[in-house]
């Protein structure tokens, strides 16, 4: 799946629920006049595979958009329909989970009308708390406050065991399964796909 990059570009809109409601709408639509009826299990094949294609299309606009949450929504309705990859999904945690995770506890703290946090000091909450100020004032404890890795943990789309840590100025996430740090070793399609900008012809 391909588009122009432009203003009014119909994929523009394809992380919009009407969307999504649309385009299984006309699935169900085309199956429906079939003649002679298309079986249930065919319907739902097609639907699952459609779909599957239009969540990942869709967590591609959502990156390109700058919203890891809503990626992470449609990365899982991918999964629902059995539609993505472990190894996709695993690439997904390396690369943006912690962005995830910042914009979920941002979100959280917006929800809340909170105008000031207490956070533990530490030097991973360090990395992450320029993303939360000004619209946040920080206040740091010994000890207590927030933990930060609950928000890490909700924001999750695979099992496999994870740190996450310091590094450098900022933080990463380390898989400790053998298996989850081979599926990094190569890029997959559908990772790829999720990370490529839409092309723009010059005129």
């Amino acid at each position: 799946m391909e588009h122009l990059t432009n203003p009014d570009s119909l994929s523009t809109r394809m992380t919009e629920p009407w969307f999504i409601d649309s385009y299984s709408a006309d699935i169900e639509l085309a199956m429906a006049g079939a003649a002679p009826a298309v079986p249930l299990a065919a319907v739902d094949r097609a639907k699952n595979k459609a779909q599957g294609s239009i969540y990942l299309n869709s967590a591609r606009m959502a990156r390109m958009q700058g919203d890891a949450l809503l990626m992470r929504h449609f990365l899982l309705r991918a999964k629902a329909v059995h539609q993505i990859d472990a190894e996709t999904l695993v690439h997904w945690e390396s690369t943006f989970l912690l962005e995830a995770a910042v914009q979920r506890l941002a979100q959280l703290l917006q929800d809340l009308g909170a105008k000031e946090i207490l956070l533990e000091d530490t030097p991973l909450l360090r990395t992450i708390v320029t993303q939360l100020e000004p619209a946040v004032r920080v206040r740091w404890s010994g000890s207590e406050g927030l933990t930060f890795l609950d928000v890490v943990d909700w924001c999750r789309v695979t099992d496999f065991p994870i740190r996450v840590v310091a590094d450098g100025g900022g933080a990463k996430v380390e898989f400790d399964e053998p298996r989850a740090t081979r599926m990094l070793q190569d890029l997959p399609r559908g990772f790829a796909l999720i990370m490529q900008d839409y092309r723009t012809d010059e005129p």
